[in-house]
């Protein structure tokens, strides 16, 4: 029985390669777009320790592996289009992520993150996929004054980057009423996890303070510290993009579906935990708290983070 295909995008980066092993050991056939421009030499173990993102031109492996399409998704929706042929579900993770740099370079970031989804968008309508999954943010509601929040606050986002996922959600629901491409958007609270970078210009707070300290230096908070967060492993965002694919629930239509723990956490807490050596710096403008309603992903997805963040820390820090 042949194996269903998917795609991929920004498959070796952090939440896109833990979902790529996921979908790899439930039996599909897995093809990653990505540029290798985050996490360029990562390495991601496969059973057989094939080791992937090398720098090597469209790797092709054995039919029972990965195949790796090095490839920028600016490139065009053509070019996406001969890969995404004969897929079932796209999983559209490839972006710039991070607030900050978008803030300093909102020319770059809005062409790979608006430009280039909607190449990814446009390939998968060519290619008829049956759904196109999403990673889009909770930065996308901006400092939502309603906690927790639901999917259906206004949105308000506070830095290009947000507004890049925000005009991608917006793409989406369009190409369902013009063109019944079926998708779903997930809005990710804060990821950590398995893999997330300690190095580099794209670093979450949890890698930072990894970083800091195997470093044996003080860990850097913003402020006072009490601003608080929810965190979601990616374990969990894995299971959520999977059964944002799978479930019938979201065979048809545009759907949002906030994926965050329900719980908040402040930072100086979370530092705390994880050492004694505490540095402040210069508060920044952000939202003074995120807390995730997540009762429709539970509801219709059938979802349940399963990681508990100080527990996490424990293990791995």
């Amino acid at each position: 029985m042949a194996k269903d295909k998917v795609i991929v995008t920004g498959g070796c980066g952090f939440i896109g390669s833990n979902l790529t092993k996921k979908l790899f050991d439930l039996g599909y056939d897995v093809h990653v777009v990505d540029d290798y421009s985050t996490y360029e030499g990562l390495p991601l173990h496969f059973p057989n320790e094939v080791v992937l993102g090398g720098g090597t031109e469209n790797l092709e492996y054995d039919p029972d592996l990965v195949t790796i399409h090095k490839m920028d998704i600016r490139d065009g929706a053509q070019k996406l289009y001969r890969i995404f042929r004969n897929s079932k579900y796209v999983f559209h993770l490839a972006a710039r992520p991070r607030v900050e740099q978008s803030i300093q370079d909102p020319v770059t970031f809005h062409d790979v993150n608006v430009n280039g989804s909607l190449n990814v968008f446009l390939a998968a309508k060519k290619a008829q996929v049956q759904k196109v999954i999403f990673s889009s943010t909770s930065a996308v509601l901006g400092d939502a004054k309603t906690l927790p929040t639901p999917e259906d606050m206004p949105s308000d986002p506070l830095s290009p980057y947000a507004a890049h996922k925000l005009i991608g959600e917006v793409y989406l629901q369009l190409f369902f009423n013009l063109f019944k491409l079926n998708s779903v958007a997930l809005r990710y609270f804060n990821a950590y996890g398995y893999r997330q970078p300690t190095e580099g210009p794209y670093v979450p707070i949890m890698g930072i303070f990894k970083r800091l300290k195997s470093e044996g230096k003080p860990l850097t908070i913003t402020g006072d510290g009490f601003q608080s967060r929810d965190f979601v492993n990616v374990r969990d965002i894995c299971d959520a993009n999977i059964l944002a694919a799978t479930r019938p629930e979201t065979d048809e239509g545009f759907h949002v579906f906030n994926i965050g723990n329900g719980k908040d956490y402040k930072i100086l807490d979370i530092a705390k935990k994880i050492s004694d050596k505490i540095e402040h710096i210069e508060p920044r403008f952000e939202p003074r708290k995120t807390l995730c309603d997540n009762s429709k992903a539970k509801k219709m997805l059938g979802w349940e983070p399963k990681c508990e963040l100080f527990k996490w820390i424990e293990e791995n820090i």
